[in-house]
C-alpha cells in the first residue's frame, strides 16, 4: 500500500516537473527579439525642391479659321441645289444650298414644289390684289371708311410678304459674311432635318481651337509654345504659339476657349475642320507654403493622407493636408520646413521608425 502510495506521488511529481519545464521552454521562446528589418534604399527630396512642377498637357482640338460661320439647315427637306464646291471664295448673301420638298403633288411656283411657300406666296398674291382694290377705292370714294379699308389692307399685304420671304429665307442657304468655303457636310439630294450642319465660311488666319478646363486654363497663357498631330500618339508633331486664351468660360460645356497659331509649312496642308491632338509641357507653382508630389509618394487613409520624412537614417510618418489633385500629381500643405527630405520611393513598403538608406 505504501509502496503504490509513493508510486502515485513520484509520478505526480515527475508530471509537475515536465509542465514547469515546457512553461518555461514556450516562454524563452516567445521572448526571442524579432530579425531586424534590412534597411530600405530609398529615394528623397527636398519640399524646396517640388514648389514647381512641369506637368504633361494634351488635348482635342480642331482646326479652323479666326472667324467663321457656322450654316445648319433651318427646315426638313432635300437639297436640290448646291452650286459651289469646297474652298471657293464667297460673298455676303451668295446661295450656298436651297432646301426644297420633293415629289409634292402641287404645281411648283418659284422653283419650290414645297406646299407652305406655294400657299404663303399665293396669300401674298391675294393681298396685294386686295390692296390695289382698296387703293383704287380710297382714290374714288375718299372716305374715311375707304380710307381704312385701304391701310388695312396694305398692313395684310406687309405681312404676307414678311412671311414669304421668311420661308424663302429658312430654304435658302446663303453665305453671311465674305470668305471661303472650308467645309461643306450637305450634298445635292441629300435630305436633311432642321438643324443639320451644312457648311462653314471661313475668313482670317487659319488657327487650332481647343476647350481646357478652369484648374488647367490659368497654366496656358499667350505666347507659350505648344504641338499638335492629327495623330494621338504624336509620332508626327507641328509647332505652334497660343494667341489666346479666353476669361469665361462657355456656357454650355464651363470650359475655356483657346487658341493658337502655326508657322509651320505644314499647317497649310491640314485641312480646316481636322481633328488634332494638342500637347504642352506646363509649369505650375504651388501656393505660398504648399508643395507638390506624385500621388505615389503618398500614404492615403481612411484618416486622412500622410507622408514620410527621412530624419536621422529613419522614416518618420507626418500627418498631410490635401490641397488639390492635378491628373497624378497631388498639391499638399503642412511641412513648414522647407529643407525636410520626403521620401519619394517605396512608401508602401515603409513603416514609421523604419531604417533608410538613401540612394
Amino acid at each position: 500500500m505504501k509502496t503504490r502510495f509513493a508510486l502515485i506521488v513520484g509520478l505526480g511529481a515527475l508530471v509537475m516537473l515536465g509542465a514547469f519545464f515546457f512553461t518555461r521552454s514556450q516562454n524563452t521562446i516567445t521572448e526571442v527579439s524579432p530579425p531586424e528589418r534590412t534597411p530600405l534604399r530609398v529615394h528623397t527630396e527636398r519640399i524646396a525642391e517640388r514648389e514647381t512642377v512641369h506637368l504633361d498637357f494634351s488635348s482635342a482640338g480642331t482646326i479652323g479659321y479666326e472667324s467663321e460661320a457656322v450654316l445648319t439647315a433651318q427646315v426638313a427637306g432635300t437639297i436640290v441645289s448646291a452650286p459651289l464646291e469646297i474652298n471657293r471664295r464667297v460673298t455676303p448673301g451668295q446661295l450656298l444650298f436651297k432646301i426644297d420638298e420633293t415629289g409634292s403633288a402641287i404645281a411648283s411656283q418659284e422653283g419650290f414644289q414645297s406646299a407652305d411657300i406655294q400657299q404663303a406666296k399665293l396669300r401674298l398674291e391675294n393681298a396685294e390684289k386686295d390692296y390695289t382694290e382698296a387703293k383704287h377705292n380710297d382714290e374714288r370714294d375718299d372716305t374715311t371708311a375707304s380710307g381704312v379699308a385701304k391701310n388695312q389692307a396694305r398692313n395684310n399685304r406687309d405681312i404676307a410678304s414678311l412671311t414669304y420671304k421668311a420661308l424663302l429665307d429658312k430654304r435658302l442657304v446663303k453665305s453671311p459674311i465674305t470668305g471661303i468655303l472650308t467645309i461643306k457636310n450637305g450634298n445635292l439630294h441629300d435630305t436633311v432635318t432642321a438643324g443639320t450642319p451644312l457648311a462653314v465660311v471661313s475668313n482670317g488666319k487659319k488657327i487650332i481651337r481647343l476647350y481646357v478646363s478652369d484648374n488647367e486654363r490659368p497654366l496656358l497663357t499667350p505666347g507659350q509654345t505648344i504641338s499638335f498631330s492629327q495623330d494621338i500618339a504624336g509620332i508626327e508633331r507641328l509647332s505652334g504659339t497660343i494667341l489666346r486664351v479666353s476669361q469665361s468660360a462657355d456656357a454650355a460645356t464651363r470650359r475655356f476657349l483657346v487658341e493658337a497659331e502655326s508657322s509651320d509649312p505644314r499647317f497649310r496642308d491640314v485641312p480646316a475642320g481636322s481633328i488634332v491632338t494638342i500637347f504642352a509641357t506646363l509649369k505650375k507653382t504651388a501656393r505660398a507654403g504648399n508643395f507638390f508630389l506624385p500621388l505615389s509618394a503618398l500614404l492615403r487613409e481612411q484618416n486622412g493622407s500622410a507622408l514620410f520624412l527621412y530624419e536621422d537614417g529613419k522614416a518618420k510618418r507626418v500627418p498631410i493636408t490635401l490641397v488639390t489633385i492635378i491628373g497624378e500629381t497631388v498639391e499638399l500643405s503642412g511641412i513648414a520646413d522647407r529643407e525636410s527630405r520626403v521620401v519619394m520611393t517605396d512608401v508602401k513598403q515603409i513603416k514609421d521608425g523604419d531604417a533608410l538608406i538613401l540612394e
